[in-house]
């Protein structure tokens, strides 16, 4: 467990990963800080200040005045990962606006920096990506390119700072409160009695971690000290076939009729590659299986679907 050591701030407390976050903070008795370009019900009752990392100037050292802390959650996902135009987008957020956030970081005295970077940004047809392993992606290249960046200029960073900086590299993040993720869509779809199509015979292949491995990894770090990149997955690879099985299983629906399973191309999907999490399980963290995840992420549905 963190032990408490100020002000922390948190941006991207109203996405799926910083959310958790702050509920973990919250339970740990940490004073929060919420960093938000467009403030929501999710961030009523707490201090918050403006912050868009497309905007620089709302990205100075006043922004985080008295924090002991940042956790960065923030990112620019866009919506077309084939639109050029998105490119500029993903670069000037991700990238360069994380450099003015670690810039006003410093200048502001903050002592602890973590963000999130992106375990799927290694080559895909890496089993088992280590820290030290090169990062190659062949899908989403504007967003993960860019998350690439964000990661090197905190190294760059790090070398001639007082702050600690740390990056969370988490693979294919799922779990209770994720509203978009393919589990959630068809683990809702199954608990409606509604049909599923699985698309590609279910050959594309990622390593899922529950958020929960996230958010434990976000505060073991801190708690003991870490420095540099750590890869947060699973350490195992799943096909999306072999998850639709659980979620069949777990939901109690029937194969024949719930699900329409189209073939599967003559070329796989190579997906994204697996991570090594022998850092992680240094830190005495040892992540849930999918098939455990899976469980829990219908239970909570159903659980919402049932009130």
């Amino acid at each position: 467990m963190i032990r408490k050591k100020g002000l922390l701030a948190i941006s991207g407390a109203d996405g799926f990963i910083g959310g958790a976050f702050k509920r973990r903070a919250l339970e740990s008795g940490y004073d929060i800080r919420i960093l938000s370009r467009v403030p929501d019900d999710s961030t009523s009752g707490f201090e918050t200040r403006f912050f868009d990392l497309l905007d620089p100037s709302s990205l100075g050292p006043e922004l985080l005045d008295g924090c002991n802390a940042v956790a960065h959650f923030a990112s620019y996902i866009p919506k077309d990962q084939g639109d050029l135009s998105e490119a500029q987008s993903c670069w000037q957020a991700n990238a360069l606006g994380t450099m003015y956030l670690l810039r006003a970081a410093e200048a502001a005295g903050v002592k602890n920096f973590i963000q999130s970077g992106a375990g799927n940004a290694y080559s895909p047809q890496l089993e088992a990506a280590t820290e030290s392993h090169q990062m190659m992606p062949t899908r989403a290249p504007y967003y993960l390119s860019s998350k690439i960046v964000q990661e090197v200029f905190a190294n760059s960073w790090a070398k001639s700072s007082k702050m600690r900086i740390v990056t969370l590299k988490p693979s294919s993040v799922y779990g209770p409160g994720q509203r978009q993720g393919p589990f959630t869509r068809m683990a809702l779809a199954l608990l409606e009695g509604k049909k599923i199509s699985v698309q590609h015979g279910g050959s594309f292949v990622a390593d899922f971690v529950h958020v929960d491995d996230v958010v434990e990894a976000a505060f073991q770090v801190w708690d003991k000290d870490w420095k540099g990149a750590i890869n947060v997955g699973s350490g195992t690879r799943t096909t999306i076939l072999q998850a639709v099985r659980l979620l069949v299983e777990e939901t109690g629906a029937d194969w024949e009729r719930d699900v329409d399973l189209e073939p599967a191309p003559e070329k796989p999907d190579v997906g994204f590659p697996g991570l090594d999490v022998t850092s992680l399980r240094s830190l005495g963290i040892h992540p849930r299986p999918v098939a455990v995840g899976i469980a829990d992420l219908v239970n909570s549905l159903r659980g919402e679907t049932q009130r």
